[in-house]
């Protein structure tokens, strides 16, 4: 099947979380994210890795059989972290900024999923909900038409136009 073996990085960033740390302090902030780590690790399989990655940054690998699988598995865990948590008397709804990047195995090298998933989740988060590098591509495209131009643009001329005309910075 075509989509046999589709490796997948999700990352998921929480929005607001610097709010939460600031106005109810650093223990509700820790709170939280133990119930987000909690809850991402309710929707995971047995193969799949979950790791917080810095501050209110999370990340999932696995594997599954097809696309949709993965859209599937990625909007459920998205749905778990939007679900009301209660903090010190308070009832929050914290979103996350969700990247994702793919790669079927053998064909593709994962070594690029990292930054893929990386730029993802943060068009995500510019533009709040989620991304995919489809959605990116579509992005790049759209520049691209508007620069109006026959000569092929530069990975420096692309990543300079998404840093200006969406605040994304390409390390």
């Amino acid at each position: 099947p075509p989509d046999a073996d589709v490796l997948f990085l999700a990352m998921f960033d929480l929005d607001r979380f610097k709010e939460v740390n600031d106005t109810l302090g650093h223990h509700a902030g820790d709170q939280l994210l133990i119930e987000i780590a909690r809850r991402l690790e309710m929707c995971i399989a047995p193969d799949d890795v979950l790791a917080r990655l810095a501050g209110d940054e999370f990340a999932i690998t696995g594997s599954r059989a097809s696309l949709d699988e993965i859209g599937t598995f990625v909007r459920r865990c998205g749905s778990e972290v939007a679900r009301a948590i209660r903090l010190e008397d308070l009832e929050l709804v914290i979103n996350a900024s969700i990247g994702i990047a793919t790669c079927r195995l053998p064909r593709d090298d994962p070594s690029s999923l990292v930054r893929k998933a990386s730029l993802a989740v943060r068009t995500a988060k510019a533009s709040g909900g989620m991304a995919s590098q489809a959605s990116i591509k579509q992005r790049i495209r759209e520049l691209v038409e508007k620069e109006n131009t026959n000569e092929p643009l530069s990975d420096d001329k692309l990543a300079e136009l998404l840093e200006e005309k969406d605040g994304i910075k390409i390390a």
